[in-house]
């Protein structure tokens, strides 16, 4: 067969998807073994439940341009779920702690906090089961709604290249389902599309104090107090956007979109990053040893109290923030992988 045939042949796509998959995987438990490796992990003294030695290494992290801390060459932090469960199998007083909902409680928030109000926003975070019965209606498996949902918050693009697109495009090798399941995506959320929209428009042009400080130009700043490292304003009436590399005054709407997508990941990791850094000093100052920092959560040696958890939520002003303790991994990803192992 020749090789244009191979491309189009209704069997390629999925088995390519496959495979893609597969190498990413393998791709990222080799980066993370010898990030871990080259860390020089030592043995601490400790065993697990069934007996064998525990290791621990020192993680290096580097900072990111939202606050956020992310583990050079990712190391455990990125690692694949089921690896980490297994990494973890039999280490004592393990407790993954999770945000539940994180940044779309933030948009919430900050959408309330800008006027923008969104109640399908606020009716789907008071309803647990709303992501399955959108899902189910889409056509969706839940662990897509929330890629799409998660990339809808960050201001992911829409159209045929999109973030959105892309990921029900990886779940559903038919092209005309996958047309047909992303308009039913759009059109539920075209609220919450909205909304966004204003509040990003709201970021770019607001000059308030909340988002923006000046130091000679006007930088735009996040709850960590992070500046935005690309961009600022240097006319505060005819609002002019410079890239600070180049010194070019930005125009034209294709690139203020970019602009203000940037802004909104920015500022919903910032205070993302706030209440898991305030939380992980507050652990350290009553005892509770963090093993780790998952971006939107901690895994601990001990359990935090609730108290603890609502104190830090009330100081940074997201009192709605709520923490669960999650297994490592869900079981039907521990099966999936133990399929991919099996191939």
């Amino acid at each position: 067969m020749e090789y244009e045939q191979i491309l189009k042949h209704r069997d390629y796509k999925p088995h390519f998807l496959k495979y893609s998959r597969i190498q990413g995987l393998r791709n990222n438990i080799l980066t993370a073994i010898k990030t871990i490796s080259n860390q020089k992990p030592v043995l601490n003294g400790g065993k697990t439940t069934d007996g064998r030695d525990l290791i621990e290494y020192q993680a290096a992290y580097r900072l990111q341009p939202s606050g956020r801390v992310s583990e050079i060459h990712g190391g455990f932090q990125s690692l694949y779920t089921p690896c980490k469960r297994l990494l973890l199998e039999g280490v004592p007083n393990v407790y993954n702690y999770d945000m539940k909902n994180a940044q779309a409680v933030i948009l919430a928030d900050e959408l309330r906090q800008s006027g923008y109000e969104c109640t399908w926003l606020e009716d789907y975070l008071q309803d647990p089961d709303m992501k399955d019965k959108l899902s189910e209606e889409i056509g969706i498996s839940v662990g897509c709604w929330k890629d799409c949902f998660y990339a809808t918050i960050m201001g992911a693009e829409t159209g045929h290249y999109g973030a959105i697109f892309n990921s029900i495009r990886k779940e559903e090798a038919d092209p005309d389902k996958v047309e047909v399941k992303y308009n039913r995506f759009i059109r539920k959320i075209q609220v919450l599309l909205n909304a966004c929209e204003k509040w990003r428009d709201h970021l770019l042009c607001g000059m308030s104090g909340k988002y923006m400080v000046k130091h000679k130009v006007y930088h735009w700043q996040n709850a960590c107090g992070m500046k935005f490292r690309e961009y600022v304003v240097i006319n505060e009436d005819e609002k002019q956007i410079m890239h600070c590399a180049s010194g070019e005054i930005v125009d034209g709407v294709r690139h203020l979109d970019k602009i203000k997508r940037e802004l909104a990941a920015f500022f919903l990791q910032g205070r993302e990053a706030f209440f898991i850094h305030n939380l992980s000093l507050e652990c350290a100052e009553h005892g509770i040893p963090v093993y780790n920092n998952e971006h939107d959560g901690l895994i601990t040696g001990k359990k935090i109290p609730s108290a603890l958890i609502e104190k830090v939520a009330r100081q940074i002003g997201l009192p709605e923030i709520n923490m669960d303790i999650k297994l490592i991994c869900k079981e039907e990803k521990m099966k999936s992988f133990e399929d991919y192992l099996s191939m």
